[in-house]
């Protein structure tokens, strides 16, 4: 049997599309690792049907930078309270219409980029 191809014009366009994709991951990460997260968006914990939860998570504002607790108490490694950081509350649907294709939650630190 003979192999289809992609049609030229679409596979053109997909050729293009995935270039620019990780274009804007690079980007993402580079600005992410040198943001300052100063102010920053968290949704509260969510319990869900009496046997799962949903750890609170939080997002810079700025870069999108995300992190997930370790707690439903809200434990946070980067983005935890800094006297210079703003942390406005806000609704979890909110916080996930936020995100950026590409922005994955667990970017490496500034220290672990330059390695």
């Amino acid at each position: 049997m003979k192999e289809l191809k992609l049609n030229k014009e679409i596979e053109t366009k997909l050729k293009a599309y995935q270039r620019s994709y990780e274009s804007l991951k690079r980007s993402i990460v580079r600005v992410q690792v040198n943001c300052k997260h100063s102010v920053v968006y968290e949704c509260d914990w969510l319990q869900q049907f009496h046997l799962h939860s949903l750890t609170p998570r939080r997002m810079c504002a700025r870069c999108r930078r995300e992190e997930k607790s370790t707690s439903v108490t809200g434990t946070y490694e980067l983005l935890k309270n800094h006297p210079n950081r703003v942390i406005q509350e806000i609704d979890r649907d909110a916080l996930y219409a936020l995100r950026i294709p590409g922005a994955e939650v667990d970017i490496p630190r500034k220290e672990e980029a330059d390695e």
